[in-house]
Order: structure tokens, then sequence, then C-alpha cells
């Protein structure tokens, strides 16, 4: 399985050529990243309301969310023998857009996994608002519903994480993957929550049916605030797939430079080696936008760079999305290399054998190159479609 865990989110595209002064007017800066306070609300309202008159498109969005769709669309195209089940933990309200996102994950296959908010809370399903000026883009996320999701406290439903995973289970009797994937923005709302998936991926686990699930944990920072964040710092620290944009590689190397009473790294590959150095575990990937996607091993110093080809200007629609894509279409195609590692670890001369270390300790640097040029082919997919979208 690829479990996501974050805040679910209707995207909402709304292009604002035609008013430049529609940010500065509710005091958001351009080209940043922002989470809605009680003085953004009218503009959230604004930019729903404008999906019904046409002006705003709505599609399915938050980053993880994202990232799965990517993932089984690169999956699908490829044609892959084995395919994961893709599923989405998270909470929305008690609305259409709730059932709108139901509707269109599982259009895209992936399983939504939803708690729902009850009518009295008064909280509505929440939406990223992503204004496009110029093919530049803003986000406002209003968070509602989905701000409440907590893993580490028992819901009517499910009394530990343990028990909503024993209801994913399948049957099982082989060895198999399961990949665990959550955002910054999630860890900072969550901590406890995420501890308790770290705790979880830390070991294999027995099922039923006499088999083996084989975890690991994937994240992607989120935003540079977030790196500051020391949950998100353990979380980065300790997983087997961290991802993060250059500015955010930057800003996370320098908060633990900071913590240690060095000097900030001077450049890109001088904090990804940092990164490194401090990793616990794992695999450090840091995108580029067109500069290319780079990656380096927990405790290594030299980092390899795998090229984006140039996508031709009358192709390119928007990048809202292209890290997320980038992000599933590398765990699809790294699932498929771990579910071969699974079942070679998972029979030995005929009989089961307990797994020693982690699973993701067997990948290569081949297996990364290969899982980073499939995300590389998501991406290019997404920026010649409007918002995360893939094309058939």
């Amino acid at each position: 399985m690829l479990i996501g865990v974050d805040q679910v989110l209707l995207d909402v595209l709304v292009p604002v050529d035609d008013d430049p002064g529609l940010l500065e007017r509710h005091q958001i800066k351009q080209n940043s990243q922002s989470v809605a306070e009680e003085k953004h609300l009218p503009l959230v309202k604004e930019s729903l309301a404008k999906i019904e008159t046409g002006k705003a498109r709505a599609t399915c969005g938050g980053v993880i969310a994202n990232s799965l769709r990517a993932g089984s669309w690169w999956t699908k195209k490829q044609g892959c023998a084995y395919a994961p089940r893709n599923i989405m933990l998270g909470r929305v309200g008690p609305d259409s857009a709730g059932k709108r996102l139901r509707e269109e994950l599982v259009a895209a296959g992936v399983e939504p996994f939803f708690e729902e908010a009850r009518p009295a809370e008064l909280e509505g399903t929440g939406a990223c608002c992503c204004f496009l000026a110029n093919k530049a883009r803003t986000m406002l996320t209003y968070l509602g519903a989905s701000k409440t999701l907590d893993l580490s406290v028992p819901s009517e439903s499910f009394p530990s994480l343990e028990a909503r995973i024993d209801t994913l289970q399948e049957p099982l009797s082989d060895a198999a993957p399961c990949v665990f994937l959550t955002s910054g923005f999630y860890v900072q709302a969550d901590p406890a929550g995420v501890e308790s998936i770290r705790l979880w991926c830390s070991k294999s686990h027995s099922t039923k049916a006499g088999g083996q699930i084989l975890p690991a944990f994937a994240m992607t920072v989120g935003a540079e605030w977030c790196t500051e964040l020391e949950a998100v710092q353990a979380a980065a620290r300790s997983a087997d797939f961290t991802f993060a944009n250059e500015a955010e590689v930057l800003h996370l190397a320098s908060s633990v430079c900071k913590a240690g009473g060095q000097a900030p790294p001077a450049d890109y590959e001088s904090a990804m080696s940092v990164i490194a150095q401090w990793k616990e575990r794992g695999w450090m990937i840091g995108t580029r936008g067109s500069m290319g996607v780079g990656y380096i091993r927990a405790s290594e110093s030299q980092v390899h760079t795998v090229p984006v080809s140039r996508v031709p200007p009358e192709e390119f629609v928007d990048d809202v999305g292209a890290g997320d894509a980038l992000m599933g279409g590398f765990l699809a195609s790294i699932w498929q290399r771990l579910q071969e590692l699974a079942r070679a670890t998972g029979k030995f001369e005929g009989r089961k054998r307990k797994l020693e270390g982690h699973l993701t300790d067997d990948v290569t640097r081949k297996d990364i190159q290969d899982a980073v040029s499939a995300g590389i082919t998501a991406a290019a997919a997404c920026v010649r479609c409007s918002g995360c979208q893939f094309p058939p």
C-alpha cells in the first residue's frame, strides 16, 4: 500500500490577471504560500463562489492527495504488473466539496478513507486557493475540517492508528511494502499522530494470514517555514525519503547548521550535503526546477543529479502541483522496486524469515535515479495541464 496522510483540500484555481491588486488588498504576498487567517476568509468565500460562475476551476487537491493521484497515473501509464493500493487518510466536511473530493479521488485510482466532521461542528471541507497571475502562483490555504484530523486521538470508529491500518489490510500471506507519506503541513498540525506513524514504520508487522508488512516512511517538508519546526525536522531526519525544493533545502540546512552553531551553507549542493550528514537514514531528494533533481544518501557527501528536459513554452500551462506530481511518480516507481525486494526478502529457502533492518536499506543509487526519472515524467505531464491534472 501507499498510504497518504494529510489535509485533504479542494484546489481552487483563480486567474487574477484582470485584477492585479487583489492580493495586495487582502494583505497577501505575491508568490507565497500561507494559511488563511480570519482576515482572509472573505477572499476564500469569494474564490469558492467563483466556481459556480465559471470564473474559477476546482479540482481535487492537497499535497499528498496530488502525489497519490500522480503515482496512480504513472503506474497506469507504465502498465506495471503490480500496483499498490493508493489510500488517502483525511477529514472533510459534510458538504458537496467533500463528496466531490471522494469522487475525484476514486476516479483517479485513490481510495478515500475519510473521517467526516459533524454538521454541528460548522467546519467545511478545506480549500487551497491558487491565484494565477501571468503563470505565477500564490497559494492561500483554508484548512477547514482537515485541521482536526488527529491520528493520535481515538475516534468513534478507530481506537488507534493500528486499528485504521488493520482495517485497510487485505489478507496477506507474503511480504509486501507499505509506504506512509505525509507533509510538513500535517506534521506541524498533528505531531503526535505523525510520531505514531514513524514508530509503526520502524519495524515490520505480521498479518493474520502469515505475511509480513514491510513499512517505509516518506515526507515532503511542505514549505520553508515548516523546516524550522522541531517536529518537522525530526520527521525529515528519520524519513526513508525526504523531499524538498531548492529553497526548502537551503532553509532546512540553515536550520540544522544554526542548531549546531555552524555557518549556513553557501549553495544548494553544500546544503544537500549538510542534510545528508544530519539525516539518520534514507535519502534526501531536492528539486531545482529546470536545473534538475538532486539526490543523496544519508551520511554521504556527493550529490547526484538527474537532468530535466525543457518543456516548450507553448506546451507549458502552469506549475501547480508539479512538485507533488514528482513525489508521486517517484514513490510509485520506488514502490515497484520495494515490491521486488519484499518478495526476495519474504522467501528464503522456501520459508519465511524475519526482516533484519529496513527494506529501504537495499535501495541502490540506480533505484533512486530511476524513481526520480519517473517523478520527472509525472511532473512534465502535470505542467502541461491546468492545475495538478494529468492527460488521459
